[in-house]
């Protein structure tokens, strides 16, 4: 999965497409925090990159 914002624009792609899954805009926030958070089981994340 990678996830690109850029401004209010937030674009998400699945299996190293070339085309985004979801693409939308939103104006709610304009500065936050990036998290990943795993609930009652195992999370495992690997080859995570924040540019």
């Amino acid at each position: 999965m990678a996830v690109a914002r850029a401004g209010t624009r937030i674009q998400v792609w699945l299996d190293h497409g070339t085309t985004p899954i979801i693409d939308a805009t939103d104006t709610a926030y304009a500065a936050g925090r990036f998290g990943v958070n795993g609930y009652a089981g195992n999370t495992l994340v690997q080859h995570l990159a924040i540019t």
